[in-house]
């Protein structure tokens, strides 16, 4: 017996957490975070920076030595010869063997690079750092996707959530003219007007069930998430930023970066010209050594200074400045015409919250009258003194202006929340 009621309860707990589960409604924060997790982005960004680093790594250890096996095995048709214009007597000039072998440990230290390594390192950095905006920036877009589609769905479910309030006064009205009908008050036709008005309100309801589903499904694909048709959003809080420049965006921010990216390259070109200096050694065996006139096998030895100076190119370095100035030119162009869009929209979306505030205003106004006058209808029309057609008239006045309302609430909250994206916060 114990099992079986143990049993139950574990039933009973499960099914009271999938309600509570399927009940609890979805925010927009938890929609754009599955988005994110959904492209991946931290993934990508992780993966950026992480190869940045190991760029950076590789670069810093171009100042560390190097060391290197070689060996060499050469055979020469001709052997090399001192000549001496007179015989000595009892003397043979020595004779170079025609087969030469070597192995050598050959140790390498740059001691200056003229900046090259540093430079290099600045432009990986710089270029790492546009790399991680780039994917900030499709963040960006994608933020603002997500709150188009809940910002859809959260309107269709206002409408739907005033249509249906609408059938309920209609069910309640109707039953009030089917009592007078029966009652020899009003006629039949008036009911008829009544049934047909709520029969056009369930199409309207059905219409926007199916486009609602759409939104869900297309918000669903976005977030990587099986939403049901009829999943809950909360209406999310919103308020106004209180700041005034673009500087946080990141499509502006990766512009800058560029342009830092290409002053770096610059700072490249100008490196590869100066001089470079380091020092190597040379340790092995010879068979000959350095002397190849003795054919035994011998240890070799060198060390040594080199530099290396880049003193002529045929004005590449100049044609290479040059075109990254020009690039330099058309990215700052870039940011001014972005600059300008920006602030466009950032200024339309002020405009439609300044708007819908100043509406909102004479919406509550207007609610209150066509209430009041509404409810005076429904009275006359209980006692048929008004026909069903003049009841509706006024219904309708106080179900769009309510209708209103609520829809210039959600265009103030959307427009906040678009003008906070478009500043970046």
């Amino acid at each position: 017996m114990y099992p079986r009621i143990l049993l139950l309860a574990g039933v009973l707990l499960l099914l009271a957490w999938q309600g509570a589960w399927t009940q609890a409604p979805l925010t927009l924060d938890t929609c754009t975070q599955r988005a994110y997790r959904q492209f991946e982005l931290q993934r990508q960004i992780d993966a950026t920076v992480q190869a940045t680093e190991a760029s950076v790594d590789r670069l810093d250890k171009t100042y560390l030595p190097t060391l290197d096996l070689q060996a060499m095995s050469t055979y020469q048709n001709t052997q090399i010869e001192i000549p001496i214009g007179i015989q000595i007597p009892g003397f043979t000039p020595p004779a170079a063997p025609l087969n030469l072998n070597s192995a050598l440990l050959t140790i390498r230290q740059w001691i200056y690079d003229g900046s090259q390594s540093h430079h290099e390192r600045l432009v990986e950095q710089a270029a790492g750092t546009a790399r991680v905006l780039e994917i900030e920036a499709q963040r960006l877009e994608l933020r603002t996707s997500v709150l188009q589609l809940y910002a859809a769905i959260l309107l269709t479910d206002q409408h739907s959530l005033i249509l249906q309030s609408k059938r309920s006064v209609l069910d309640e009205r109707l039953q009030e003219v089917r009592t007078a009908v029966a009652n020899h008050v009003v006629l039949q036709s008036e009911a008829d007007l009544l049934q047909a008005e709520l029969v056009r309100l369930q199409q309207q309801i059905d219409e926007l069930r199916f486009t609602r589903r759409q939104y869900v499904r297309s918000l669903a694909r976005l977030t990587g998430t099986d939403l049901a048709d009829t999943v809950v959003l909360e209406v999310p809080s919103a308020a106004l930023s209180a700041a005034t420049t673009f500087d946080e965006r990141p499509d502006l921010r990766l512009i800058d970066q560029r342009i830092a990216e290409i002053e770096a390259r610059k700072g490249l070109i100008d490196a590869v010209y100066l001089p470079r200096i380091g020092v190597f050694g040379d340790v092995g065996v010879g068979y000959p050594g350095y002397n190849i006139f003795d054919t035994d096998p011998a240890p070799m030895a060198k060390v040594g200074l080199t530099l290396n100076w880049h003193l002529f190119d045929w004005g590449k370095g100049s044609a290479q400045e040059q075109s990254l100035n020009l690039q330099q030119q058309v990215m700052a162009i870039r940011k001014r015409q972005l600059t300008t869009q920006v602030s466009s929209q950032a200024e339309a979306q002020r405009t439609a919250i300044e708007k819908a505030e100043a509406l909102m205003r004479s919406d509550a106004d207007l609610v209150r009258l066509y209430t009041s006058v509404a409810e005076s209808y429904a009275s006359r029309l209980r006692n048929g003194t008004i026909t069903s057609s003049e009841y509706l008239t006024q219904l309708n006045r106080q179900q769009t202006a309510q209708a209103d309302l609520e829809l210039h609430k959600l265009q103030r909250l959307t427009a906040t929340l678009n003008y906070n994206i478009m500043l970046g916060q």
